[in-house]
């Protein structure tokens, strides 16, 4: 199950594993004075459930500051720390669709948005999708910085009030609107865990609702599609380099997570499943980023949560190591 009291008992798990292997632990409010003395002392500083970034603009700001100045003053792991400052603000994905990866189209409206650009932003969607493509006329929006599943909504365009929705929610701070990808009915979201670089599983989750803070129900994927795979692959690549990666450094915690396109560029959902190929997959474009703070759903992992928590956590020490030899040689 998906939610966020699993994630923080995941943390918790990982918090007790790390402290097995020698490291000495703190949690602390990133938000309390004392936190920025106290952080910038720290060899390592993981920004593990910090969902308060996402409050407030100054929220935001301070949080991408120090995140930086902590990367900037030595802290590891330094890309995970200028990775989560980097896509703390989804407009990441029109910057990587741009550099041509396969991402959920997306389009960005700018705090105050009227009614003639949410227009435009739905006719720029449309052109590329399919006439028969289930869900064509429903919106995903949602803010463009958030944290959690907050403020995940469904627009469907000419329902009574639903313009108005949008807009209301677009004086409060940017908004992505993307088309609803409707075969995710059917085909669940695909989700790859990362540690160093290296995939440590994958797993599908199944819809149920919009905000991800009520329960999902997921299950690992063995054998998961070798194009989705290597989209999430590229993915991290892309994240690493926008993140300035010195040689050989990777991030330590990540998740790309990807919905499948089921329309395959015409002819709705049939003819997009028979392009995939003989598998009759559908096509998986990348919906988010989780850099450097993921739920890692080790629920899911094989040989258990217990097994998994150990593997990640001395990911860490060997993450640490590996810097401090760099950093000596």
């Amino acid at each position: 199950v998906d939610s966020i009291p699993a994630a923080e008992e995941e943390v918790a798990a990982l918090t007790e594993a790390w402290r097995s292997l020698g490291l000495f632990v703190e949690r602390v409010d990133w938000q309390s004075g004392p936190a920025s003395a106290l952080l910038h002392r720290a060899r390592a500083v993981l920004p593990l459930l910090a969902w308060t970034y996402s409050e407030t603009p100054a929220h935001t700001a301070n949080f991408c500051e120090l995140l930086r100045s902590l990367a900037d003053g030595g802290a590891g792991p330094r890309l995970d720390l200028r990775a989560t400052a980097w896509h703390a603000h989804k407009k990441y994905l029109l910057e990587m669709a741009a550099r041509g990866l396969g991402t959920v189209p997306t389009a960005l409206l700018a705090k105050g948005a009227a009614g003639a650009e949410l227009r435009s932003a739905v006719r720029r969607l449309d052109a590329g999708r399919s006439a028969g493509e289930e869900g064509r006329r429903s919106y995903v929006f949602k803010p463009a910085v958030g944290s959690g599943g907050d403020g995940v909504d469904l627009y469907t365009l000419g329902e009574e009030g639903g313009e108005a929705a949008v807009l209301s929610r677009a004086r409060e701070g940017d908004l992505l609107l993307q088309p609803f990808l409707g075969g995710v009915r059917r085909h669940g979201e695909l989700c790859f865990v990362f540690v160093n670089g290296s995939l440590l599983h994958a797993v599908r989750k199944e819809p149920a609702g919009w905000s991800a803070r009520g329960a999902q129900r997921v299950s690992r994927v063995d054998s998961p599609p070798a194009e989705a795979l290597a989209t999430a692959l590229r993915a991290m690549g892309e994240a690493r380099a926008a993140c300035a990666a010195r040689p050989g450094e990777q991030i330590y915690l990540a998740r790309v997570d990807l919905l499948p396109d089921t329309a395959g560029g015409g002819g709705g959902e049939a003819a997009g499943e028979a392009a995939g190929g003989a598998t009759g997959q559908p096509r998986w474009l990348v919906s988010e980023l989780e850099l450097g703070w993921p739920h890692l759903f080790l629920r899911a992992a094989e040989g258990g949560a217990a097994a998994a928590t150990k593997a990640v956590a001395a990911g860490l020490l060997r993450h640490l190591e590996r810097r401090e030899a760099d950093a000596a040689g």
